[in-house]
């Protein structure tokens, strides 16, 4: 009888403490979805067991470790692993130029060498 009470504990036991982690894992995803929509739309997340996992791109490296650092500070929060990626930004056709001129003069300068 002491056996079955001890096991019937337990199992109220871990599905109490099942039901806490799934929601303050709820409380943080909203918290994290209010702001990514507010200042990182091209960003998403998931969370597990208070452990955040940023998805997306970013800007510039100051964006995406703004967005790790507000993250961090939510309540409950365990940790961030943040896989957000960096884009280049385009390249402008001035610049496309100039590196075809420096090309073609590199190239001349080389043809020269070789006469």
């Amino acid at each position: 009888m002491k056996k079955t009470l001890f096991v019937i504990a337990c199992i109220l036991i871990s599905s109490i403490t099942l039901q806490s982690c799934s929601s303050k894992d709820d409380k943080i995803s909203r918290e994290v979805s209010n702001i990514l929509l507010r200042e990182h739309s091209s960003m998403s997340a998931t969370v597990k067991d208070g452990v955040v996992t940023l998805e997306g791109t970013a800007k510039t490296e100051e964006e995406k470790h703004a967005a790790e650092e507000e993250i961090n500070n939510i309540l409950n929060v365990k940790s961030v692993i943040n896989n957000v990626v960096v884009q280049e930004p385009p390249i402008s056709p001035e610049e496309l130029d100039r590196e075809a001129n420096v090309e073609a003069r590199v190239d001349a300068i080389m043809n020269e060498e070789k006469k």
